[in-house]
């Protein structure tokens, strides 16, 4: 009988073949675990899927715990791969601990050297603010712990509590506190600081990279770029049109990978809420003489007309036809959105 993971990766094979009509220019493995997979399985996976032309990004997602020798050569070496994500959380024990997560601190440091030994010297981390049990004070120490790394990107998010996860239960159960909107306010300016001091640039609410070293991928998500997405979970926008692949992955297997992607049905107003916030989330900002091309006078003057309230008090600025929530205001841009969406 076939490994889970081994009928998976055929079903994947079978999509890729049906799927994938033309050259891409970037790659992204993830969403899930793909370094648990043997290096056999990872060269079976890297036959399925187009390598991007030319020099394009190429980027993997690991775990730390992952992270061996054997591995990193292989993906340095036999694989287009010339970035590495690493799902980092927080460099205090206490934190990992009670996240779940299997690996240390020095895992971390371990898996970073490793990959820069092997030749992958492009990586990206990945940390959580507003963690049970985190402050400030440790906060920061992720902070300084994680940028005397050296990464050349650093993506940090906002815990959030999400239907049927460990820590809502825990949330929910009583047995855990969230964080103050004080103290979330504290770390993210704290973030901000000393992102800035390592000479990182923060163009996206989540996002910082040093000079050039800009996530591509995840860029084409927020400029309306096509991407295409294989496998269960993933997201596809082609040609204006979205859609996904539901998240069973018996029942993937099961249809070969066919017939299983599902096209969304968007209005013209989903698809300008789309533009609207995708855009606002970013440091390039959003262009109202695209808006105006894209989806006309009326919705893009009513956009003009919900902004000026925030125009006028400071937390939107629009210049030279862009409009840009500034970089103080990133935390509450939820508010903001709110407010433009049609």
């Amino acid at each position: 009988m076939l490994d889970l993971a081994d009928a998976y990766l055929e079903s994947l094979a079978n999509e890729a073949r049906h799927r994938v009509t033309q050259s891409v220019s970037t790659l992204y493995i993830g969403g899930g675990t793909p370094s648990s997979l043997s290096c056999r399985q990872l060269e079976k996976l890297f036959d399925i899927l187009p390598e991007p032309v030319g020099a394009g990004e190429c980027t993997i997602e690991v775990n730390p715990e992952d992270v061996n020798d054997q591995m990193a050569h292989f993906i340095a070496h036999s694989t287009p791969v010339n970035r590495v994500s690493m799902g980092v959380q927080s460099m205090v024990e206490a934190e990992l601990s009670a996240a779940g997560r299997r690996h240390s601190p020095l895992t971390v440091v371990r898996a970073c050297d490793t990959f820069r030994h092997h030749g992958i010297t492009n990586l990206s981390l990945d940390l959580i603010y507003g963690l049970p049990t985190q402050t400030v004070d440790s906060w920061r120490y992720s902070l300084d712990a994680l940028l005397a790394l050296s990464p050349d990107h650093l993506s940090a998010y906002m815990l959030s509590y999400e239907p049927r996860t460990r820590f809502t239960a825990m949330r929910d159960a009583g047995k855990l506190k969230e964080a103050s909107e004080e103290t979330l306010v504290e770390m993210y300016h704290s973030l901000l600081d000393r992102t800035r001091a390592a000479g990182m640039e923060h163009y996206e609410i989540s996002n910082f990279a040093l000079t050039g070293r800009r996530a591509i991928h995840n860029s084409s998500y927020w400029n309306g770029s096509d991407y295409i997405g294989l496998g269960t979970g993933a997201h596809s926008f082609i040609q204006g049109v979205r859609g996904y692949n539901p998240p069973d992955i018996r029942a993937y297997i099961r249809q070969k990978g066919l017939q299983f992607y599902v096209e969304e049905s968007e209005t013209d107003c989903n698809r300008f809420n789309d533009v609207v916030i995708t855009r606002l989330r970013t440091s390039d900002g959003l262009s109202v003489d695209h808006l105006r091309r894209q989806f006309g006078d009326s919705m893009t003057d009513q956009l003009l007309r919900d902004a000026r309230p925030h125009l006028d008090a400071g937390r939107i600025s629009l210049s030279a036809g862009v409009m840009r929530i500034p970089e103080e205001s990133w935390l509450v841009s939820d508010a903001i959105l709110v407010d433009l969406i049609a």
